[in-house]
């Protein structure tokens, strides 16, 4: 059943690239709450 093939690779996938994701919101947040704080 290549249907279940497809969706435990996009498991695979999503488990893999959401840590950086977190990272990368972490990031953006800090960088407006900076901006926040600089121009108020």
């Amino acid at each position: 059943m290549p249907s279940l093939n497809g969706y435990s690779e996009i498991r695979a996938i999503i488990s893999t690239i959401s840590p950086s994701l977190l990272q990368v919101s972490r990031c953006l947040w800090r960088s407006a709450h900076c901006l926040l704080l600089l121009y108020p």
